[in-house]
């Protein structure tokens, strides 16, 4: 049997600072001509768009060598024209895939696209099953302390056993940086994922890690070190230890210290 796929032929919309998984819905601001002409393309088609995160977000007019190489080819659910000439999209998130090669760059980027399977797994090992309550517990906390509305949402949402979908829904809505997020999207078997954003979670929350915090293989700690604003919030997230301190007031610095200022696409 042939192991041959058809390449999906899609505008591609580049994303700044945020990372879109199968299976979530979510809304982002589009702002470039570029981005908008893709938008438009996938509506006047199938409303089907390839969603490729760019690897540095001060560019303006990103090529294929700006963009990661796995995306998300997603479904444009409704636009909301804003004044001038952005707009608000809505989209769904339906496969990875990877980018194999550009059509054409103007007047939107087009290129071809090749969905990636996901590796089975065995839900009933024990391993697998301890992880997921793990990684129910620790989204759970970040529920707790950083989201101010939405958490019945939020909860109903990570339900789910399935290890895939629970690391995508939780990497989709924790407060990971994009290129950690990337690397979530980029991880294809299941149980390797999951165990991915539990770590990475850990890293936020060590309070609620009996590991102590394992970082080493983090691009967040990279950057925690690299930036003075994060490396002060880093130490205010140790203090959240001490029992003096009003956890509530300093995880606010911390979490605003560590959310992305979001960009138009």
């Amino acid at each position: 049997m042939s192991d041959y796929k058809p390449l999906a032929c899609l505008p591609v919309l580049p994303l700044r600072g945020i990372v879109v998984f199968p299976g979530c819905v979510t809304h982002f601001d589009v702002g470039r001509s570029r981005s908008a002409r893709a938008v438009e393309e996938a509506m006047r088609a199938d409303q089907m768009i390839f969603l490729v995160a760019q690897r540095d977000v001060q560019c303006d007019e990103p090529k294929k060598t700006d963009l990661y190489s796995v995306g998300t080819v997603a479904y444009v659910r409704q636009i909301l024209r804003l004044p001038g000439d952005n707009m608000r999209i809505l989209v769904e998130g339906k496969y990875r895939a990877q980018l194999t090669d550009m059509i054409h760059a103007e007047p939107y980027l087009f290129a071809r696209a090749m969905e990636l399977d996901e590796p089975g797994y065995h839900a009933a090992v024990p391993r697998t099953q301890a992880l997921v309550r793990q990684a129910h517990q620790l989204f759970e906390q970040f529920i707790d302390l950083a989201v101010k509305s939405g958490q019945e949402n939020l909860l109903q949402g990570s339900s789910t056993d399935d290890a895939g979908e629970l690391a995508d829904f939780i990497a989709q809505n924790a407060t990971f940086g994009y290129e950690d997020k990337q690397r979530v999207l980029e991880t294809l078997p299941p149980v390797h994922r999951l165990e991915l954003c539990i770590r990475m979670m850990a890293m936020r929350f060590p309070r609620y890690c009996r590991g102590g915090f394992p970082h080493s293989d983090i691009s967040g700690s990279t950057l925690i070190c690299s930036s003075p604003k994060l490396f002060a919030a880093y130490h205010v997230l140790h203090r959240l230890l001490m029992p003096r301190h009003s956890p509530c007031a300093l995880f606010r610095l911390t979490y605003d210290c560590f959310t992305n200022l979001s960009q138009p696409y």
